[in-house]
């Protein structure tokens, strides 16, 4: 089709096409999606025996949320027995939020665990605070998605395997025994730090929030399990948030893949709000009116939503709940830590000498005392003359003594 002069920019282009929206890829990107897609239906991974895997599957599980153990339901235990049994080198699970994933993964624990060993189920989360929950949910050891990448295939495996290198050339032109002791102390725990970071024939590794996880990141797993002779497992909500890398596999994998989804509802103590959080996750607009009835809503000025979420957060903070504020735009958080900072202080909780920090685009300044939440993996976070102690990726600005 022609397009007529008066519809085309000064460029060329049609006024009908907005600028922006025009999407691109490489084909490193398209190539490990179509990786993924094909471990997806691959099988020759290791599995679990169906009469294994249907029993753990009916066994009571501990729950998160109920007093004692309960009973799976039928999307629960046909996900546990989908999953454990396919053989896939790949396989995916849909759990949105409610819907008892944290349960089906503990039977799911079970049953790879039985057939396999204790310590065959690895976790891995795009946080380590996600990472720190799947732990203690599984009882499993657990890693965030970057570190576990930088030890395994990234500088940190990189940097071992050249200084391993060393020490075996080392090691064998040397005849000296003090020497060879000396290289043989420095080598154990290069080598046992390897050994940790490197995956092993049937073990189960579990990718927890993986909708949240790089495209490229999902691939490099996959062939490290594929390598040892493992099984992915990845776990996460398509219809959520997407990853901030070149991301979309997980949800290109949900769509088009083979995967389990676990669609009953266990969280909403009342009833409406389970139907509510359905079209509220597949984009319904007409499910607000639900929520507007219910009194869930709140509305305002800019200003007036700010002060009231402010305050909930003072609230919760005093109660001693785990609260966090959330703002659309760098300046509004400054502010906003600005504010609690200072009432912080008052309180006599954050000391009132300060000193600047710069993360991830926000300035401000802060106190021994003070609580820095970042969104980056980053491990070697440290401000003159302070230390710090990690949770996840909370941060407690503590004081230290100086050095000398």
């Amino acid at each position: 089709l022609t397009m007529p002069a008066e519809y085309k920019r000064p460029d060329g282009s049609s006024v009908f096409t907005r600028p922006g929206e025009n999407r691109y890829s490489h084909p490193r990107l398209l190539d490990a999606e179509q990786r993924l897609l094909s471990a997806n239906e691959n099988t020759g991974a290791p599995h679990v025996p169906e009469y294994v895997a249907r029993r753990l599957a009916n066994t009571p599980q501990q729950s998160t949320r109920a007093l004692g153990p309960v009973r799976l339901a039928d999307d629960q235990v046909s996900a546990v027995v989908t999953i454990a049994t396919s053989g896939h080198h790949l396989d995916v699970l849909v759990g949105p939020a409610g819907t008892g994933k944290t349960t089906t993964l503990r039977a799911l624990r079970a049953a790879w665990e039985t057939q396999y060993g204790r310590g065959s189920v690895l976790g891995l989360a795009p946080s380590a605070t996600s990472a720190h929950e799947l732990s203690a949910a599984l009882s499993i050891g657990c890693e965030n998605t970057a570190k576990w990448i930088y030890e395994t295939s990234g500088r940190g495996a990189e940097q071992r395997t050249t200084v391993l290198a060393g020490l075996e050339q080392r090691l064998a032109l040397t005849t000296d025994p003090d020497a060879l002791r000396s290289i043989q102390s420095a080598r154990t725990p290069l080598l046992a730090e390897q050994a940790r970071w490197r995956l092993t024939a049937g073990q189960l590794l579990i990718v927890d929030e993986a909708s949240l996880a790089g495209t490229l990141v999902l691939d490099d797993l996959r062939q490290q399990a594929a390598a040892a002779g493992a099984k992915v497992l990845l776990v996460g909500d398509h219809r959520q948030l997407s990853s901030v890398d070149a991301g979309g596999a997980f949800g290109l994998l949900a769509e088009r893949g083979r995967c389990s989804e676990l669609r009953s509802l266990w969280r909403f103590r009342n009833r409406w709000e389970a139907g509510a959080t359905r079209r509220l996750r597949l984009g319904d607009p007409a499910v607000l009116e639900d929520y507007e009835e219910h009194g869930r809503l709140k509305s305002g000025s800019a200003e007036v939503m700010i002060e009231a979420a402010y305050l909930g957060w003072q609230a919760s903070e005093r109660e001693a709940q785990s609260a966090v504020l959330v703002a659309a735009d760098t300046h509004t958080v400054d502010a906003l830590n600005a504010r609690a900072h200072e009432d912080r202080v008052l309180a006599g909780l954050v000391s009132p000498e300060v000193f600047p920090l710069g993360l991830d685009g926000s300035r401000g300044e802060v106190g021994v005392g003070d609580r820095v939440v970042t969104r980056r993996n980053n491990r070697s976070l440290a401000v003159p003359g302070h230390g710090h102690v990690r949770n996840g990726s909370l941060w407690d600005v503590v004081a230290t003594m100086p050095d000398g």
